[in-house]
């Protein structure tokens, strides 16, 4: 037991991560600190994302909803998001939304924004955002000091304003790994994460139990994949370690893309034995039957790109039943008034 605290302590104090990180690294390098070391993208929530939203002024409010991107941990100011209005309606959107589709929507309002004043409030925004209130914004979401951050914002977007004006502010706020915020799109992934600290022979290597996706009308079987194709799976490993990298690699279906390693069929039973890579030193593995069919990287995107289009045609026709009836409704009023 001391000895796993005295590894514990040691990789706390070297990566200055948390002890619930620190012991997370470890379990997933089986104890061994070195790799537990290399580990540390993965598991240290280091990433701060707030969604917020801004009532500013007394008789002429005008509105803003907002996202900021930042590295804890480093102080850095990654990316600020802002879109206003004099329409509290033309900014309706839930701080709770998952931070992808929170990201879509403040893209598309910032898009339509035709405020002049968006333009000074970001420039403030990254003016006033410097390392020091990054540092008290990472610590203020760890320890959930929620009126404290709360405080902070009213205080920098009361100075954008001119501070005489009345400030409102709501929040919401996430801690992610630089690895979930690579996977979600929010930056530019590291290639190879692991391997520009970890030699190839240092023998760093996961492997996460998944399962295939059985297709059985779309699919095809496991003989007709080739080396390299990606292939879509489920984690399913029910480890502490295995149930938090499935999180971080699987998309919000539960899906997780890796790249067939290799194919091996055992002469006993004929079932083939398939390992696959999700990243670099990151690899999953799984038992299929020759005669089993399961799905594909294309038929899965296929299908995924379809669902949206039927959910799309759904909205048009429904928009168009509403339309004709309220058209119908107002011939009926036009019609009863002229008698």
């Amino acid at each position: 037991m001391k000895m796993e605290e005295s590894k514990l302590k040691y990789i706390c104090e070297t990566e200055a991560i948390s002890l619930d990180e620190a012991q997370m690294a470890l379990e997933l390098a089986d104890g061994e600190i070195e790799r537990a070391l290399e580990l540390v993208p993965y598991v240290e929530k280091s990433m701060i994302l707030i969604h917020g939203k801004f009532v500013f002024g007394r008789t002429q409010k005008l509105y803003g909803i907002f996202r900021v991107l930042a590295q804890g941990k480093e102080a850095t100011l990654l990316e600020v998001s802002l879109a206003m209005s004099y329409v509290k309606n033309e900014l309706d959107a839930p701080l709770s939304a998952n931070p992808e589709a929170f990201q879509k929507i403040i893209e598309e309002l910032s898009k339509e924004t035709q405020i002049t004043q968006v333009h000074s409030f970001l420039a403030g925004f990254y003016k006033q955002i410097k390392a020091a209130k990054i540092s008290r914004m990472y610590h203020f979401i760890k320890e959930d000091q929620k009126q404290e951050l709360n405080d902070l914002f009213n205080n920098l977007i009361s100075k954008l304003g001119g501070g005489v004006e009345k400030v409102e502010v709501k929040l919401k706020t996430f801690l992610m790994t630089r690895v979930q915020c690579e996977k979600k799109g929010f930056l530019e992934s590291e290639s190879n994460i692991l391997s520009n600290n970890v030699d190839s022979s240092s023998g760093l290597t996961i492997y996460l139990e998944t399962e295939p996706i059985i297709s059985p009308l779309k699919g095809k079987t496991i003989e007709k994949f080739s080396i390299e194709e990606f292939i879509p799976l489920k984690i399913i490993d029910h480890r502490e370690a295995g149930t938090y990298l499935g999180k971080v690699l699987s998309d919000e279906s539960g899906i997780a893309f890796a790249k067939i390693k290799e194919i091996q069929v055992s002469e006993s039973s004929n079932r083939h034995h398939v390992t696959v890579e999700f990243g670099s030193k990151i690899n999953g593995r799984f038992v299929i039957e020759p005669s089993v069919r399961i799905a594909t990287f294309s038929g899965i995107t296929n299908d995924a790109n379809n669902s949206k289009t039927v959910k799309s045609t759904e909205m048009q026709s429904l928009n168009f039943i509403v339309i004709g009836a309220l058209v119908i409704f107002l011939f009926m009023i036009l019609f009863i008034l002229t008698r």
